[in-house]
């Protein structure tokens, strides 16, 4: 599904989304990120399609896996990252699992 409006959930004082592969079109994303910090799981696409993962409204995604990363010792491999303000990350988000966590320092919320 496409959507017109603002992306409202990549800022704010959140901690994190699920671990989730984006539904739609083959797409990269170039993910930038204007304030704060974010911790970054990215699973390869060859780890990614071996996952069994669970159908959501926009996604496919490991379900239980909002404000943990538990599920990260199933993983045959992934990259993890902390992204600093001010960066980009291209990354193929219809391909590959990933998962945005919310780094809240000293009041700083991250916005992207």
């Amino acid at each position: 599904t496409f959507r017109a409006h603002w992306p409202l959930w990549f800022q704010g004082n959140y901690k994190s989304g699920l671990a989730h592969v984006d539904l739609g079109p083959g797409t990269t994303n170039f993910y930038f990120l204007k304030r704060g910090k974010k911790d970054v799981v990215i699973a390869p696409f060859e780890v990614t399609r071996k996952l069994e993962l669970t159908t959501g409204i926009d996604n496919i995604h490991i379900p239980g896996s909002s404000g943990n990363h538990d599920y990260l010792s199933t993983l045959e491999g992934y990259y993890r990252v902390t992204l600093e303000e001010q960066s980009i990350l291209v990354f193929n988000n219809t391909g590959c699992l990933h998962h945005f966590t919310n780094i809240v320092e000293e009041g700083v919320c991250p916005i992207a």
